[in-house]
């Protein structure tokens, strides 16, 4: 899964500037602050459109709170990415980020390779 932060546009002045934005923005900086992420499938494939994979991603969502200090405040599970608004309580964001892609994409893989 690829990481990819996204910075709020306003107005379509700043759009030029979003592709040149986006590629600093790939680091967490203030790790206290809430972010919108995205996390998409690699190759772009539709792996969420299965109601197996959508629900696990839906556990791994619902565990994060109550075990990883994780505030979700909105999510949307799209066919192959997944966009999330979220705060990390004691600022460790990036481990939490980092934690979440490993986990769920070897879990993901092997749900795959079982399922096909």
């Amino acid at each position: 899964m690829r990481l990819h932060l996204h910075l709020p546009i306003k107005t379509n002045l700043y759009f030029k500037l979003f592709k040149m934005m986006i590629l600093w923005a790939k680091h967490i900086r203030d790790q206290e602050m809430p972010y919108f992420l995205t996390f998409q499938v690699v190759g772009l494939a539709d792996v969420f459109t299965r109601k197996m994979y959508r629900d696990f991603i839906l556990e791994n969502l619902s565990y994060c709170p109550s075990e990883k200090g994780l505030y979700l405040f909105e999510y949307v599970i799209m066919s192959n990415h997944i966009h999330l608004v979220v705060q990390q309580k004691d600022g460790k964001l990036s481990e939490w980020v980092r934690d979440f892609k490993k986990f769920t994409s070897k879990k993901l893989v092997k749900l795959i390779l079982e399922n096909s």
